[in-house]
């Protein structure tokens, strides 16, 4: 396995250890009577091997390959002990409402978001723009031949639901459909906020002035209401921010904004000679991801949007629709885990970008408690903490679930000396 490949497996084997530790910490004496004490210490032992591995996929791919079996037949043993039905609590875990459980930049409290019903909720860009918060994008696009009608109906039929914000794809030849779809319609274009894209292929000045030109004609809009721009080569970047500025000047854009960022260089994108400066940046986020982007882009006033919050995330193990934490949530309020993930996002102070207009309707319609929220939040410190261990991942995640707790025993003494637990 690549690299990668092993820090999924990391990931997947601390979520399910530091569960098991929590199982183990809440059981009630009686039911932790029923494990075999050297079963224990095996768990304890493995766990604390998970230090010793850290973020590294090389000692991952040397280390665990040795001491899995040990693992998969603990977890074996520990079926029926650990089936639902069979638990008995000793103490539950306590979750606190102090606040929705990330540091962005420090804890804070649940933006209030409307439980209106209303798919055009709208936030105010640091312009004064108004921005719906919940948008839909059709796709996907990338399918050799474009499914163009598929496209139009999918366009056709968020904007029956009542979805105002569009987010288009980047062009493979299907913006015409979409602009026939946005047509159809018959919905007032000062009632939609389109959001076009500038890919990266693009970026370049000829390259920019020509896919803005497109959009415009192809959509038949005068105006698109934001630009997205994607990571550009840097020599590129301040000519094609002119070109940008140009069509802004036209009223043809009415804001800018980034996408795909690696925040180490974001602010190279915001240069001093910038004359319109980004209001909007969009990236991919769920309750396993890093939140640096957004603790980089939320204090300096730019809206961030969550680019869709379920699916596979990179080296995820799982997705967080599946994750049994929430599904616990999404049951206990009565609610699909898709809108349950979408509140979240929303309720961090986040605007949301769909692919699946019919699962995100009711985001409008409910609240999440902060304990709620925190339970989410927390899923990041499941899948990246091991005792005495917290990488970059999770260091803007509170400690929701309380794993500090499981120091590693001498852990600055295992460095290159703990034994294998067998």
């Amino acid at each position: 396995m690549a690299g990668g490949a092993w820090l999924a497996v990391a990931q997947a084997w601390r979520y399910s250890w530091n569960n098991l530790r929590l199982a183990l910490e809440h059981a009630s004496s009686a039911h932790r009577l029923r494990l075999d004490p050297r079963e224990v210490r095996q768990i304890v032992a493995l766990h604390e091997f998970m230090y010793w591995l850290g973020q590294d996929s090389e000692k991952w791919r040397l280390g665990w390959e040795e001491v899995s079996g040990t693992a998969r037949s603990l977890l074996r043993a520990l079926q029926l002990w650990l089936v639902p039905s069979e638990y008995q609590w000793g103490t539950r875990l306590e979750v606190s409402g102090a606040s929705h459980g990330l540091r962005l930049p420090f804890p804070a409290r649940s933006v209030v978001v409307p439980t209106s019903g209303d798919l055009s909720s709208a936030l105010r860009l640091s312009n004064g723009q108004e921005m719906p918060l919940l948008s839909f994008r059709p796709g996907p696009v990338w399918e050799i031949p474009v499914k163009a009608t598929a496209l139009y109906e999918q366009l056709r039929h968020a904007l029956k639901l009542g979805y105002r914000h569009i987010d288009l794809p980047e062009f493979f030849g299907a913006e015409k459909e979409l602009g026939r779809a946005l047509k159809d319609s018959e919905v007032p274009r000062e009632q939609l906020f389109l959001s076009g894209k500038l890919s990266s292929k693009d970026c370049y000045p000829m390259g920019a002035l020509r896919a803005v030109q497109q959009q415009l004609k192809h959509l038949e809009v005068e105006y698109l209401d934001l630009l997205v721009v994607k990571p550009c080569p840097e020599p590129a970047q301040s000519a094609v921010w002119e070109v940008l500025e140009a069509f802004h000047a036209k009223g043809a854009l009415r804001s800018l904004g980034l996408a795909d960022l690696d925040v180490t260089g974001a602010g190279a994108v915001v240069l001093p000679g910038v004359h319109v400066a980004p209001v909007y940046v969009q990236t991919r986020f769920s309750p396993y991801t890093d939140a640096s982007v957004l603790a980089w882009a939320l204090p300096k006033g730019l809206a961030v949007a969550a680019n869709r919050v379920t699916g596979t995330f990179g080296t995820s193990f799982l997705r967080p629709e599946e994750d049994p934490h929430l599904l616990q949530v999404a049951k206990s309020v009565g609610r699909s885990s898709s809108e349950v993930l979408g509140r979240w996002a929303l309720q961090l102070g986040l605007a949301l970008v769909v692919d699946h207009a019919e699962a995100y309707v009711g985001v409008f319609d409910f609240q999440l408690a902060e304990e709620d929220m925190r339970v989410i939040s927390g899923l990041a410190r499941l899948s990246f903490s091991a005792p005495g261990l917290r990488v970059d991942s999770a260091e803007l995640t509170e400690d929701v679930y309380g794993l500090e707790r499981f120091e590693a025993k001498g852990a600055a003494s295992l460095d290159g000396r703990m034994d294998h637990p067998h």
